[in-house]
């Protein structure tokens, strides 16, 4: 069976698993000088956890759980890095004021990667313009979409599967009705098949540790890793 899985090894060895990577369809968003970011037009909502904008002064933030900017840490809930998600394996992801060593004009016309943390989505990203500081807040991105993903509609838009790593069992969740579904290994070998409901946990504790994926009728599916 063929079937379409990200795995992602950093250089040192330890896995990556990217659920989601955006890298098609590219949108653009701005945000004029001194445009109120508390209106729902100056703010990119990227997923429910992931709103960008940015005040009159500072960087980036995440109105969707913070109230402003915050050095070293803002946006949260993101980490960043220069590079495409084509290179991701061998990024190094950082918070944002970090990433563009508190320079970022630097960071215009650059390729970066925004990885949502608790969405585990990673969506190519390049800035085009970027107010400086105390000149209203203004800036201007191109971001991917889900697009293209390789996950089936059914699997879209959120299936989600926790603990990820997992010892005993997974939690599959917000799928928009019921599934057939397989857990394969890395080779390809189907070791358990059968339908599971829009929320339902999925006994994993025989299987013996490493890399799995959880695999629609259509092939395409989701990886996670059994301790």
């Amino acid at each position: 069976m063929k079937f379409r899985i990200y795995w992602f090894v950093l250089l040192l060895g330890t896995p990556l698993i990217a659920q989601e990577i955006w890298n098609a369809n590219p949108i653009t968003v701005s945000k004029a000088d001194f445009a109120d970011w508390n209106l729902e037009e100056n703010q990119d909502r990227i997923t429910a956890d992931v709103w960008l904008t940015r005040k009159n002064t500072m960087g980036i933030f995440n109105i969707a759980q913070e109230d402003t900017y915050q050095m070293n840490f803002s946006p949260m809930d993101t980490e960043w890095a220069y590079g495409t998600t084509n290179e991701i394996g061998s990024l190094v992801f950082q918070d944002w004021q970090n990433t563009v060593d508190d320079n970022p004009p630097d960071m215009v016309g650059r390729d970066m990667v925004l990885h949502l943390i608790t969405d585990d989505i990673y969506i190519d990203f390049r800035f085009t313009a970027w107010s400086a500081s105390g000149s209203g807040g203004g800036f201007a991105y191109t971001r991917a979409t889900e697009s293209g993903l390789g996950i089936d509609d059914a699997f879209r838009p959120k299936l989600r599967i926790i603990p990820n790593p997992a010892t005993s069992g997974i939690y599959i969740f917000n799928l928009p009705d019921p599934v057939e579904v397989s857990i394969v290994d890395i080779l390809g070998r189907t070791l358990w098949k059968g339908w599971v409901g829009p929320e339902e946990t999925v006994d994993i504790e025989a299987l013996p540790s490493g890399w799995y994926a959880l695999v629609s009728q259509s092939g395409l599916g989701v990886p996670f890793v059994k301790k």
